[in-house]
Parts: structure tokens; C-alpha cells; sequence
């Protein structure tokens, strides 16, 4: 652990389904209310999240520097809001966006960008807070912004290996962001109207139907109980449920001797006999 209480590197600490309920730090209202102006976000994981959804001091400090980055060019009100492995810092900054975005990110150094629409654009770069792995003589992690009309969404993933690989527009206002981590890629979505963001699945993603946001995720990780992990693709939904198990070659075995042995959900899926690696 660095001295500013950010990880060294993902302890993959995580299951990789479960889900934790949101909870919201603060009285200042629900995000959408905070959406008159420009509106950023960032999203940072959570480092050591239990699973009872109570965050330990790293995660507390985590929250207080990106606090402080924030406050170092606005004195808009902040909303902070976490949920599953992310933390959402919401900020109202009416006419000044332009002005605070300058400041947050001054004489920037983006990556590849890409105009994914009329009125939105979304690059990488370098994760300006990310002191630990910059002091060490380590690349800083990579982090994504979207730009809109009003505003931006910045999401950053403090906690995997060198923070988020990817950003791609799905439709509309809806985007899939991966992030990288020591034994696994983490894949979320983006819903940059509302200022929200979901985890999705673990594995790599690309995009099957824009319009009915659906999925295929190449390598997701699950278990056999006590039995050690294995590996498949699915088609997903936007929620994560697994419509389909399309892994092309493996162990194949009954669906429903592979829900019985891993707990997975494969309620959706029609096939009668579907495939994993090991």
C-alpha cells in the first residue's frame, strides 16, 4: 500500500458476480438533480470493498484525495455515491465547466481519441492523482474522460493493474468502459445522460447489438464450488445476465449440470449443452 492509501496492485479481492447495494455518502439529493450544468463524474474502484458493503480506511483516504483534487478547482457541491467497486463523485459546475476541466486537467496529455458522436467525444490519459506508481518510477495508470455538451465523466480504476483499457460508445449515451487488473479485465457501462455507472461483467467485451445493449464476453472467470475456476463466453444483457454460453470448445456438459455445479444463473439460456475451458 503507497502512502497516499492506493493500492500496489489488484489483490482481486472481488467476486465475480457479486453485487453490492448503493450506498449514498452526503444529503445533497439524488445525482440527476445535480445534471442542470456540466456534470463530471469520476469513478474510481474501490479498494478492499468487504462484501457487507462497509469500506476500510483505504477506500476512506482514496475518497478524500479525489475530494481534494476536486476542490482545488471548484467550490461547486459534491455528491459522492458508491456502489458495487466503484465510487461516483458527482459535481454541479453550471457556466464554469470549461474553466474547472482546464484546471482538473492542465496542459493535458490524452490518448487516442475518438468523436463517438455529434456532441460527445471520449480519450484517455494519464490518471492525474495516481502519485504512488508515478513516484516509483511506474507509468501512471490510464484513465477515460467523455466529453459532452454540458460537461464530462471521468472514470478511473485506482486499483487494477494500469487503470482502464478501453472506452467505446455503445448507443446513445450509453458507454463500455474495461478496465485491467493482475488476473482478470472488468468491463462496465457508462450511462452519461444520468451520471451513472454499472458493473457489467469480468472478462473481455464487445458489443453484439447496439440498440438492444447486448453483449459477448470472451474468458469469464467462474468456479466449481471447491473444485478451482474455469472459463467461457456468454452473451450478456445490460444487466449481466447470461443469455447464452457460446465458448466454441472445451468441456462440454449439460446446462443444467453447469448451473448445478457453479451456481450460475443460466435460466435464459435455450441451448441443452454448453462448453467451459479449464
Amino acid at each position: 500500500m503507497g502512502r497516499n492509501g492506493l493500492p500496489e496492485r489488484d489483490l482481486n479481492r472481488y467476486g465475480v458476480n457479486g453485487r453490492l447495494g448503493a450506498q449514498k455518502l452526503g444529503s445533497e439529493g439524488r445525482i440527476k438533480s445535480l445534471c442542470r450544468g456540466a456534470v463530471i463524474v469520476w469513478a474510481a474502484t474501490m479498494a478492499g470493498t468487504s462484501l457487507a458493503g462497509t469500506p476500510p480506511a483505504p477506500t476512506d483516504r482514496n475518497i478524500s484525495q479525489h475530494e481534494n483534487w476536486i476542490r482545488g478547482c471548484t467550490d461547486s457541491r459534491i455528491t459522492v455515491v458508491r456502489q458495487e467497486l466503484v465510487v461516483l463523485y458527482a459535481i454541479d459546475l453550471g457556466r464554469d465547466g470549461d474553466e474547472v476541466i482546464q484546471c482538473l486537467l492542465p496542459g493535458r496529455n490524452p490518448g487516442p481519441a475518438s468523436q463517438v458522436s455529434n456532441s460527445e467525444a471520449a480519450f484517455l490519459f494519464p490518471s492525474p492523482v495516481d502519485f504512488d506508481r508515478f513516484e516509483d518510477g511506474l507509468p501512471k495508470r490510464t484513465e477515460a474522460m467523455i466529453q459532452t455538451d454540458t460537461g464530462a465523466l471521468i472514470i478511473s480504476g485506482p486499483d487494477s493493474a494500469s487503470g482502464i483499457e478501453k472506452i467505446e460508445l455503445v448507443s446513445g449515451t450509453t458507454f463500455v468502459v474495461q478496465t485491467s487488473h493482475v488476473t482478470h479485465t472488468r468491463a462496465y457501462l457508462v450511462f452519461s445522460d444520468r451520471a451513472e455507472l454499472a458493473y457489467l461483467t469480468n472478462g473481455v467485451v464487445e458489443i453484439l447489438d447496439r440498440e438492444a445493449l447486448t453483449f459477448r464476453v470472451h474468458g469469464r472467470k467462474s468456479y466449481f464450488g471447491e473444485s478451482g475456476a474455469f472459463w467461457f463466453d456468454a452473451v450478456l444483457d445490460q444487466d449481466g445476465n447470461i443469455l447464452d454460453v457460446v465458448t466454441p470448445l472445451g468441456h462440454c456438459m449439460s446446462r443444467q449440470e453447469l448451473a448445478r455445479q457453479s451456481s450460475l444463473d443460466l435460466s435464459r439460456v435455450d441451448r441443452s449443452e454448453v462448453c467451459i475451458d479449464r
